[in-house]
C-alpha cells in the first residue's frame, strides 16, 4: 500500500472511531439532530413539514417548456426586464432550498392568480411554490418580509390598513341566519361600495348580521392561515351560511371552512335569489381570477346580468388572461405595477364600447378603477353595488 492510500485509510479510521465516540457521548435522543440544525442555522437550512415533503416532488416537475410564459402579463408584456416569468419561479425556486431567501426582490410581486397553472402540461403548482418560498423567508429571514406592519395589524385584530372601521349601517335582526363578511377593502378603502352592498341586502330584507372583522389572513398570503380571532368568531356565532363580496376572503374562508359553515360568494347568493340588473348603459363583467380560476364561478354573475339584454357585452375570459394585477398584496405593495397591468386588462373593454365595467372582487374593483383615466368613458363598480344603484 502506497503512502497516500495508507494516509487516507488512517484518516477514514480516525473519523470513524471519532464518530463512534461522539455517538456514545450523545445520550439524549435527538440531540445530534439538534446540534446539526444549530451548526447549519447560519446556512439557512430548514425543516420541511410532512405536508411539504408530500408536495415537494410536484414542485420539481417543470420541464422548461415555456408554455406558461405568455400567461403572465407582469413578466412578459410590462416588466420583462425586471421580473422573472412563471417558468423561472418553477425552476429556480423549487431546488436550492437554502438560497430561497435570495428571491426576496421578486417573490412578493407574484399575484398568485394561477393563470400559469391552467396551461401547464406538467401541472406544476406555481402558486404553491411561491407560497412555500414566502413561508420559508418568514422563517429564515423575517426582517426581509416587506409587510411586517400589516402582519402586526392582523395579529392585533385590525384590518390590513391598521384600522378598525366603524360598523356598517343596516337593520339588526334578533336571530340572523346569515353572516355577511365584508373584508378589509370594502370596510375601508372601498367603503362607499361596501355600504351599498350592505344596503342592497338590507333592503331585500335578508336576515343577516356583520361581525367585528379583522383581516381574514389571505391578502398577503404568507402562511395561508386564517386569523384565529375571525375563525373563532364565525364558529361562536353559530351561523351556518357566510356570504362575502370579497373574492380573496371567499377563497380563504372556503379553504378553511372544514364543513363548519357554508361559504357563498355574493354573486352566487344573488343569482340563486333571482336578483337581476337592469341598466341603460353598456355593461361588461370582469372575472376575478380567484373566483374563476380557483373556484369556477363564471355563470352566477352572468345570470344577474341577463336582464340587461343587448346592453350586456360579454367578453368571455380566457383563464390564462385574468389577473388584474393587484392580488396577493401586490396592489398594496406595488401600486404602480398593479396599475400598469390594470390598464392592459381594460383595453378590450374600451374597444368593445363598455360604459360600465362590473366586477365582484374588492381588489379588482380598486385596481381597475386605478387603471381608468379621467378621459375614459367608462365607470367601474362592484356588481352588487351597481345592482343597488339600479334597483
Amino acid at each position: 500500500m502506497d503512502k497516500r492510500k495508507a494516509y487516507a485509510t488512517f484518516l477514514l479510521g480516525k473519523t470513524y472511531i471519532g464518530h463512534l465516540f461522539s455517538r456514545l457521548a450523545v445520550w439524549k435522543r435527538g440531540q445530534g439532530y439538534t446540534a446539526f440544525k444549530e451548526k447549519y442555522l447560519a446556512d439557512n437550512f430548514f425543516e420541511l413539514t410532512p405536508e411539504e415533503r408530500i408536495s415537494f416532488p410536484d414542485f420539481q416537475k417543470c420541464i422548461n417548456c415555456g408554455i406558461c410564459i405568455p400567461s403572465c402579463l407582469f413578466s412578459v408584456d410590462l416588466f420583462n426586464d425586471e421580473l422573472p416569468d412563471p417558468e423561472n419561479y418553477a425552476c429556480s425556486l423549487s431546488r436550492p432550498l437554502p438560497d430561497l431567501w435570495t428571491s426576496i426582490d421578486n417573490i412578493y410581486r407574484c399575484t398568485l392568480c394561477g393563470a400559469c397553472e391552467t396551461i401547464c402540461p406538467q401541472g406544476v403548482p406555481v402558486t404553491e411554490i411561491v407560497r412555500f418560498v414566502r413561508r420559508k423567508i418568514g422563517q429564515i429571514a423575517p426582517e426581509l418580509v416587506p409587510y411586517k406592519e400589516v402582519m402586526t395589524n392582523k395579529e392585533k385584530g385590525l384590518n390590513i390598513f391598521g384600522e378598525r372601521p366603524a360598523p356598517f349601517v343596516y337593520t339588526k335582526r334578533p336571530k340572523p341566519a346569515h353572516l355577511l363578511y365584508m373584508g378589509c377593502l370594502y370596510s375601508s378603502k372601498e367603503r362607499d361600495a361596501g355600504q351599498r352592498i350592505v344596503s342592497l341586502l338590507d333592503n331585500a330584507k335578508l336576515d343577516f348580521t356583520i361581525m367585528d372583522e379583522g383581516c381574514c389572513g389571505r391578502p398577503m398570503d404568507t402562511d395561508g392561515d386564517i386569523s384565529d380571532n375571525n375563525l373563532n368568531k364565525l364558529l361562536d356565532a353559530n351561523i351556518r351560511t357566510v356570504i362575502t363580496p370579497c373574492a380573496q376572503c371567499y377563497g380563504h374562508l372556503k379553504e378553511k371552512a372544514n364543513g363548519n359553515f357554508t361559504i357563498l360568494h355574493i354573486t352566487e347568493f344573488l343569482s340563486d335569489a333571482n336578483f337581476k340588473i337592469k341598466t341603460k348603459s353598456k355593461v361588461s363583467y370582469y372575472d376575478p381570477c380567484v373566483l374563476y380560476i380557483k373556484h369556477d364561478i363564471y355563470d352566477a354573475p352572468r345570470q344577474l346580468l341577463k336582464a340587461s339584454g343587448e346592453r350586456f357585452i360579454d367578453i368571455n375570459h380566457d383563464k390564462s388572461l385574468l389577473c388584474c394585477g393587484a392580488g396577493s398584496g401586490v396592489g398594496v405593495l406595488y401600486p404602480e405595477m398593479a396599475g400598469a397591468v390594470s390598464k392592459e386588462r381594460l383595453k378590450p373593454f374600451k374597444e368593445a364600447g363598455t360604459e360600465v365595467l362590473l366586477t365582484e372582487c374588492s381588489y379588482c374593483l380598486q385596481n381597475l378603477r386605478r387603471g381608468v383615466s379621467t378621459n375614459d368613458n367608462m365607470k367601474v363598480y362592484s356588481l352588487s353595488e351597481y345592482l343597488y344603484m339600479n334597483m
